[in-house]
């Protein structure tokens, strides 16, 4: 899938496990990013990849392409404290 123009897609999370791109003009669902174990606080984007930061610590990151889950990426441990 490519991004029709600027503008005219946008990204959207709303307090829920799935991140959705949405067609400005008609607010139409045009494709769903589902996998996110917990709700979703920050989405970021390029024309191949979409990324979302979820409450449960980890960074998931889709193919835009296919919507497919293509890497969970795991908080790294908190340092010992002395």
């Amino acid at each position: 899938m490519k991004f029709i123009a600027p503008g005219e897609e946008v990204i959207a999370c709303s307090g829920d496990p799935t991140v959705r791109i949405y067609n400005a003009a008609s607010g139409g669902t045009v494709r769903d990013f589902p996998g996110a174990a917990d709700f979703v606080q920050a989405v970021a984007a390029g024309p191949t990849w979409l990324a979302a930061g979820c409450q449960d610590g980890k960074l998931r990151i889709w193919t835009v392409a296919d919507g497919k889950l293509a890497h969970t990426l795991e908080p790294s441990p908190a340092p010992a404290k002395p």
